[in-house]
């Protein structure tokens, strides 16, 4: 997704009174990170250019204020409730998903690093990035950045998640074509609800999973 980088709200984090600060990648420099360090700990970026796994942060979480075990647990659950739907729906096993950003005159970004943390939901539940993203090669922050007119290369994707930005996506030359579309595979998500996958956490992963389900059904029926 296009960098969120610049609009840390300094004052409001302070007014929250955090103990602890988790801002992976959304520091732009190390003045930023100095600013927040101020306010409570804080876990900066664990594995550079990348989304981290929400699995590291929390276990680092866990480090910091001396819980790794409640870290741990929660790991576990978390991880157990992802188990359950990959297990619910096996028909996901071996098929393709992709997500990306579709920004209206501009262009689609696109998730296409398997280590990135945002495809750790969906390798957990069997389905991989598409080859003909990864052969489109990797940009900035595990994010591919494709022209509208190339759309087609999403046709290999058997699910699809997308971020519209309040657009809508049918108005780009054949994506009503695309395999992911013609099957009802597509979970077509707001700001709030993408987030939960971009930059996942915890608390995040069973939201998102909820808001894919009928797409992760179509997926698996398909």
């Amino acid at each position: 997704m296009p960098s969120l980088r610049g609009r840390l709200p300094i004052e409001k984090i302070a007014a929250q009174k955090p103990d602890l600060i988790v801002v992976t990648y959304l520091a732009e420099d190390k003045a930023a990170y100095d600013k927040l360090a101020a306010i409570a700990p804080t876990i900066a970026s664990l594995a550079g250019d990348q989304v981290d796994t929400w699995q590291d942060i929390t276990t680092a979480a866990g480090k910091v204020l001396g819980e790794p075990d409640k870290a741990e647990d929660l790991i576990a659950d978390v991880d157990g409730q992802v188990a359950d739907v990959a297990a619910e729906l096996p028909g996901l096993e071996g098929k393709t998903a992709a997500m990306a950003n579709y920004v209206p005159g501009d262009a689609l970004y696109i998730v296409s690093d398997p280590e990135d943390g945002a495809n750790v939901l969906f390798s957990q539940l069997g389905l991989s990035i598409p080859q003909s993203i990864l052969d489109a090669g990797t940009s900035q922050q595990g994010r591919v950045k494709l022209s509208l007119e190339n759309v087609g290369i999403l046709d290999d994707a058997d699910m699809l998640v997308l971020f519209t930005n309040g657009a809508d996506p049918n108005d780009i030359p054949g994506y009503s074509s695309l395999h992911a579309v013609e099957t009802g595979a597509v979970a077509n998500l707001d700001y709030a609800d993408v987030v939960s996958l971009n930059t996942p956490t915890p608390m995040s992963i069973p939201y998102g999973l909820e808001k894919i389900r009928p797409a992760l059904e179509a997926a698996a029926e398909g």
